[in-house]
């Protein structure tokens, strides 16, 4: 998936409920806990190439409830998908094994919808996802 974070890193503007955390430091004698509030559930990276794609790397940390995204990308014009895909396991400890080697791994992402230079998706819980716009 690193093929499709090439190009220049945008700043994305993100709305979305948020959840109160911490920050573990277990570094010295003493273990500190530090409060980190206000955490947004989506977590997104968006990168534009040079050829005027549009990578979106999105993040759903909410462990049980799926996420409605929209996004606009006023500056790009008409897209289209080009890849979709999420990475999921329904048990959150799930790994892969040399005798289970695909339990989780990259499955597609259904449902994006693109209206001109928006797209809409539901992202599943506690879910890792990327969609790969082209120009359209």
């Amino acid at each position: 998936m690193s093929r499709l974070g090439r190009g220049k890193v945008l700043r994305a503007q993100v709305e979305s409920d948020a959840y109160d955390s911490f920050y573990y430091d277990p570094r010295g004698t003493n273990d500190f806990r530090f409060p980190v509030p206000n955490v947004p559930y989506l977590k997104i990276a968006a990168v534009a190439g040079e050829a005027g794609t549009l990578s979106l790397f999105m993040l759903n940390r909410d462990l049980t409830q799926e996420m409605e995204v929209s996004l606009e990308a006023r500056s790009f014009g008409p897209l289209t998908v080009s890849e979709a895909l999420e990475l999921r396991h329904d048990d959150l400890q799930a790994t892969n094994t040399g005798d289970a080697t695909e339990r989780v791994k990259p499955e597609p992402l259904q449902g994006v919808i693109i209206e001109g230079a928006r797209m809409r998706a539901t992202l599943k819980p506690a879910s890792w996802n990327v969609v790969h716009l082209s120009p359209g």
